[in-house]
């Protein structure tokens, strides 16, 4: 004779959620079915496109300089960036304090530059609470835009 056990079925929606969707309903003053549609497309949102933070700087001395601060607890993870040099041929890297995160780029005189686009696969990344840096071989003028995210250690 065989036995079988039977197994009690899953929820298919965890009562966290059922939760989020009776006080998102609530506070908007909104069906429960728009509520749902709201919350999946807030999570797309995150998924597709998360807080996505650029800057800027010129960088001038050889060197290491720093291009985006240091944050406690978290990885600066570099998206995108640009480099364009106005000054003589110069060879760069990023760095993280330093230590090297990313192969060397030559620029070459007046205007030579690269462009890496965004994606969403990151390019580097910092180590935790570390500064993105930027190397010049020699001193010059280096304009360097980067698009990145803060990502918990």
């Amino acid at each position: 004779m065989t036995t079988t056990l039977y197994r009690r079925p899953k929820p298919l929606i965890e009562a966290s959620i059922l939760e989020r969707v009776e006080q998102v309903s609530l506070s908007l003053g909104i069906g429960p079915d728009r509520a749902i549609l709201l919350l999946i497309l807030e999570a797309l949102t995150e998924k597709v496109a998360p807080d996505l933070k650029t800057w800027y700087k010129d960088v001038t001395d050889a060197g290491e300089t720093e291009v985006v601060e240091r944050v406690n607890g978290k990885k600066i993870r570099v998206v995108g960036y640009t480099l364009n040099n106005g000054g003589s041929a110069v060879a760069v890297h990023f760095r993280s304090n330093s230590r090297p995160i990313s192969s060397t780029k030559t620029l070459a005189a007046n205007g030579g530059g690269m462009v890496v686009q965004v994606s969403q696969a990151f390019q580097f990344e910092t180590a935790g609470g570390e500064a993105l840096k930027l190397n010049l071989s020699v001193a010059g003028t280096v304009a360097v835009d980067v698009t990145y995210i803060e990502v918990p250690v």
